[in-house]
């Protein structure tokens, strides 16, 4: 449907880039910013401007009077893309002068709004639930879970399920779980609400294993295909789980993203009111990297803002290049581009197609070997895609291809390359800086091994990503010690450590512990193949001396280990610590903490361990009471995942080499990239999908959202019209065969998506030989190099659209030249290894100092008067630094603000850990389970309970400490609340006191007749001096001010109280300080600091 403009273009793009001092748009662009009224595609190849493209549309939009900015929604997928858009929009908004701005109606303010509204598609999701989740009946307050707290969830609700076949599921726990997470993930990507109708679908192709059901077709039985059918099995199963998963969620008041967005399509599906308010809203929509949406986002946008009868449609750009559809595995469509004017009403035929192909970003040498991998991918693309073009007075930018013999060879190359590229720096504004470089990898499997060359060159780098921190020495070996606690069959996590820098184990010895584990067993009646090492280190912890196997063991072996298991034992028993308490206490144990100190040689070693402990309370911020077990199923579940990784946020560091992967690369550039590993198998990856959703815990194609455009590509398994096992055979067969193809195409826009990252210079490496990296691959054939670098078949016997575009190299080599015993290294590592010479002087020298006494004159060292002015420092900063409030000041702290203020500041200055305390932890049991007794007497509460969940919330207590419990329990049944209804339980309010915040956790408030009543728990002792009493009312008298801020009921018809469950006692304060009063005292008590 054509639209014309209210009133013809005032300005044209090129008269208001002038205008606002941007260079005149090329015709491309100018086409684009100029699109008329209604929907358009526009195909915007890598680096070819698309972020100034749209700021530009939007001021011609205003600078014409077609739109006011606040009427021009924009949508992207990162935060990091969606600040550039909003804020380049800004700047050219802000220079639009006054002669270019459109006259002001009558009923609009006087200055136009700076921006449109730029937003993430999830974000945006996410302010339509918040806005209108009442008409769907949900909480538009929801948390929004993060996966390490979703995935937490998920697997307390498959512990806790009790399903008839669970147990037949041949698949360790974490599987279990990541596949009801990914599985939810996937019905909600695609819009799928009825599980039973997949499970009935699944049910009815497990049928047909049956020959009674489906005959064979011939005398050959075909076991093959019911082994594929059986990799269905278990999604019946899976679903249930995924629907307790969902109602787990639902019943906290908690969502993922993925949720979010399916809670959007449902309030548009059920409100008009909402369609309507957002579509008088937004009457233009920029939709950025469009190839990259959901199916659910798609159906959610065209929803909103598609073609109707009663008010058309909105003017849509969706900009995106098929030639970086990389997403498909977290639900995007590879057609999105080709259907999008279908999914939005509208006849393809009559939506306009714009070209963006310059490439702004690339030289020469990278555009023509952007172009030349992308030419397949153009040819079969469902929309037309050009060719990237070179910008005016583009460099020649250089492309250098290496490949050496091995994969250290490779390693070692790319580190001399990258250090001869940094060497040359970037010319920027007249002045010179240091490049950003990336390598990029298509998996993380030997990203060590070139992080180690660029470590040996000296070249400061940095692994990004969660699998890049968990790759890290400090954090494997942190992993492996927490590992050791939890699974008595952890052996390869406990030989690391004790065959490590702590222990320093030898060969013999572990091969002495081992025999040792099978005697062990034998004695317990259990085959030497279940024989763990772990039980045998504990054991020798008590064996007696003269024990017949402890023979085989050195003295000095004996002594290491016996220490060893005894650290380990008593770090056992501290297994009921908050999981960062414990994750601290083994990272000292293990004395990781000194070695991240004094290792010069990783000066990042200690902020690799900071950042892992931040891993982890990040973790418990999900859930307070996650368990270590469930940590390292998500440590596991991390690295695994970190292969595909949405695109990173952190920006490129200049001097710097990051390390990454080509899916987390996305969207960035850097002045100097190195992509290695192009051989067969690793970069193009080998298949994956294998036999598509024949799969573990897969969404059938059936129930995917972009089924019709997988019928067309022909990846679709016909099973229920094959008439025979043999003819489903062939169709499983062909299947596979389209998929394979599929993934082809795939792995090439990734070839694609890492070449453009480029801006400068470009280095491809691959080698003949894997080393010593892969042992088990010794053989008297080299590997393959990558298509891209050889070409494909050309039909006539040759390579043709090769990289190297000649003959492919041949290695000089008939077998693996690795010497088999290049890289041995002296077993076990020496913890010092080249700092030792200077470790050992430093450590003479401190010896000899403390042998020379207390009294002895300093040593004139080089560091001497250094350190006398860092003490001397030190001391005078002690004495009188000034404190940096805190902006939170909990309920339960004032007092201690207000009676010793000076402690207080001291205790912010130097921030100490607090001590566990037993009772601390039995009060937090208490109140959880207080509040679950309440749960169905205060439907508007928010919960965050399981029924059972009180019992997980302490394992192991003692039996005293569970004595104590009950009788707390049976004490409260019998005070004045238990029969009592209260109005809320756990109320947080946060009360604005001071320029500050108190944050208060009101316990439970009731109606007391025409007054209210405010009660604490305490499961302490009852305040006995009048000190101990003001530190009751400071507190109930924040929570009085709070609840009467809060809900507007007079502070004079409030009472507040605490209760001391134990006893039974109840404090009723007869007068509590008012507002003026606490803010008095408070205001003394700064003046007190100075």
């Amino acid at each position: 449907m054509s639209r014309a403009w209210p009133h013809p273009a005032r300005h044209d793009a090129a008269e208001i880039a002038t205008a606002i001092g941007e260079p005149p748009p090329t015709a491309e662009q100018a086409a684009v910013i100029g699109a008329p009224p209604g929907a358009a595609l526009v195909v915007a190849g890598a680096g070819s401007g698309k972020t100034t493209t749209m700021a530009e549309r939007v001021v011609w939009l205003v600078a014409n009077g077609y739109a006011r900015p606040d009427e021009i929604l924009g949508l992207t997928f990162t935060r990091k893309a969606a600040r550039e858009l909003r804020e380049r929009i800004e700047r050219l908004l802000s220079a639009l002068p006054d002669e270019l701005r459109p006259a002001r109606a009558e009923d609009e303010p006087a200055e136009l709004p700076t921006s449109a509204t730029v937003s993430t598609y999830n974000a945006f999701a996410s302010a339509i639930h918040r806005e209108h989740a009442l008409a769907i009946g949900r909480d538009p307050d929801a948390e929004v879970l993060g996966e390490a707290a979703a995935w937490q969830l998920a697997r307390r609700v498959v512990v806790a399920a009790d399903l008839p076949g669970l147990a037949e599921i041949d698949r360790a726990l974490p599987s279990v779980v990541s596949a009801v997470v990914e599985l939810a993930h996937g019905l909600s990507d695609h819009a799928v609400e009825d599980l039973d109708a997949v499970a009935d679908y699944a049910e009815a192709l497990l049928r047909r294993r049956d020959p009674d059901v489906l005959p064979l077709g011939d005398r050959h039985e075909r076991r093959g295909v019911v082994d594929e059918l059986d990799r269905v099995a278990p999604l019946p199963v899976l679903l249930p789980l995924v629907a307790a998963f969902q109602e787990a969620k639902r019943r906290r008041g908690v969502m993922e993203f993925s949720d979010q967005i399916a809670s959007a399509l449902a309030i548009v599906g059920a409100s008009e009111a909402a369609v309507a308010s957002l579509r008088e809203r937004y009457r233009f929509v920029l939709l950025d990297e469009y190839q990259d949406t959901s199916v659910v986002q798609t159906r959610l946008l065209s929803a909103l803002f598609r073609e109707r009868d009663d008010d058309g449609g909105r003017a849509i750009v969706a900009v995106g290049d098929p030639n970086q559809a990389i997403y498909g595995w977290r639900g995007a469509s590879d057609a999105n581009l080709e259907d999008f004017a279908r999914d939005f009403g509208l006849v393809p035929a009559e939506v306009p197609e714009y070209q963006l192909s310059v490439s702004w970003r690339n030289p020469a040498a990278v555009l023509d070997a952007a172009n030349l991998i992308a030419e397949p991918l153009r040819r079969d693309a469902g929309v037309p895609v050009a060719p990237l073009a070179l910008r005016p007075r583009a460099p020649a930018g250089r492309l250098d291809i290496a490949v050496p013999e091995t994969l250290e060879d490779e390693a070692e190359a790319v580190a001399d390359w990258l250090a001869s590229r940094l060497a040359e720096p970037v010319r920027k504004d007249g002045g010179e800086l240091p490049p950003t470089a990336a390598v990029l990898f298509r998996k993380r499997r030997h990203m060590g091994v070139f992080a180690a060359a660029l470590g040996r060159a000296g070249i400061p780098h940095r692994v990004l990503g969660v699998g890049g921190l968990l790759a890290t020495p400090e954090a494997t070996d942190l992993v492996a010690g927490l590992r050791v606690l939890v699974d008595p069959e952890a052996g390869s996590a406990l030989i690391r450590l004790l065959g490590g820098a702590r222990w320093r184990i030898g060969v013999a010895d572990l091969a002495a512990l081992r025999e040792l584990s099978r005697v062990v067993h034998r004695q317990r009646g259990t085959a030497d193949d279940g024989a763990a090492i772990v039980d045998g280190l504990d054991a020798l912890v008590d064996a007696r001396d003269g024990w017949e196997p402890l023979a085989a063991f050195t003295a000095e072996g004996l002594g290491r280990l016996r220490a060893a298991g005894r650290v380990l034992r008593d770090l056992r028993s501290r297994l009921g610590l908050p999981l960062p308490e414990l994750v601290r206490v083994v990272e000292e144990a293990l004395l990781l903490d000194v070695e991240a100190a004094a290792n010069d040689a990783r000066p990042r070693a200690a902020a690799n361990l900071r950042a892992f402990r931040q891993q982890v309370e990040a973790f418990v911020r999900a859930d307070d009471i996650g368990t270590l077990p469930a940590f390292l199923g998500w440590v596991d579940r991390a690295l695994a995942a970190d292969e595909r990784l949405a695109p990173a946020e952190e920006p490129a560091e200049r001097g710097v080499v990051q390390l990454l992967t080509v899916h987390a690369a996305k969207g960035l550039e850097w002045d100097v990239v190195a992509i290695p590993r192009l051989v067969q198998d690793e970069f193009p990856d080998r298949p994956k999908e294998g036999r598509g959703w024949l799969a573990f815990g897969a969404l059938p194609y059936e129930f995917r959202g972009d089924a019709a455009a997988l019928r067309r590509a022909g990846a679709w398994l016909d099973w229920e019209t094959a008439p025979t096992r043999k003819e489903l055979s062939e169709r499983i067969d062909g299947f596979a065969a389209a998929l394979r193809v599929r993934q082809e195409r795939e792995e090439r826009r990734l070839g694609y998506v890492a070449i453009t990252r480029s801006a400068r210079d470009l280095l491809l490496t691959a080698s003949h030989w894997p080393g010593r990296y892969d042992p088990s691959s010794r053989s008297r054939t080299s590997r393959p190099l990558s298509v891209y670098l050889v070409g494909s078949p050309d039909g006539s016997g040759g390579l043709a659209g090769g990289l190297l575009g000649g003959p492919p190299p041949v290695s000089a080599h008939d077998a693996d030249p690795t010497d088999p015993r290049a890289g041995e290294l002296v077993w076990p590592l020496d913890p010092l290894g080249e700092r030792r010479t200077r470790v050992e002087r430093a450590a003479a020298a401190v010896r000899a100092a403390i042998e020379a006494g207390a009294d002895a004159a300093p040593a004139a060292g080089r560091w001497a008067r250094d350190l006398e002015l860092l003490l001397a420092e030190r001391a005078r900063g002690r004495a009188a630094a000034p404190v940096e409030l805190p902006g939170r000041v909990a309920a339960s702290g004032f007092k201690a603000w207000i009676a010793d203020p000076a402690a207080v500041a001291e205790r912010v200055r130097r921030p100490m850990p607090e001590q566990p305390y037993r009772a601390t932890r039995l009060g937090t049991i208490f109140h959880a389970w207080v509040e679950q007794r309440y749960r169905d007497l205060v439907p508007e509460a928010l919960f965050d309970l399981d029924d059972d969940a009180v019992d997980g919330l302490a394992p192991g207590l003692a039996p005293a400490d569970q004595a104590t419990l009950d009788a707390l329990k049976d004490a409260f049944e019998r005070s004045e609340w238990a029969n009592l209804r209260p109005i809320a339980v756990e109320r947080a309010i946060e009360l604005p006191f001071a320029g500050r915040t108190v944050p208060c956790k009101i316990d439970a408030v009731y109606q007391r007749g025409d007054r209210i009543e405010i009660v604490d728990w305490k499961t302490g002792r009852a305040p006995g001096t009048s000190a101990e009493r003001a530190a009751f009312d400071y507190q109930l008298a924040l929570y009085r001010i709070a609840w009467a801020k809060a809900t507007g009921t007079p502070i004079d018809r409030i009472d507040a109280r605490a209760c001391f469950v134990a006893t039974g006692e109840v404090y009723s304060p007869t007068a509590l300080p008012d507002e003026r009063e606490l803010l008095a005292r408070w205001e003394a008590s700064l003046r007190a600091l100075g």
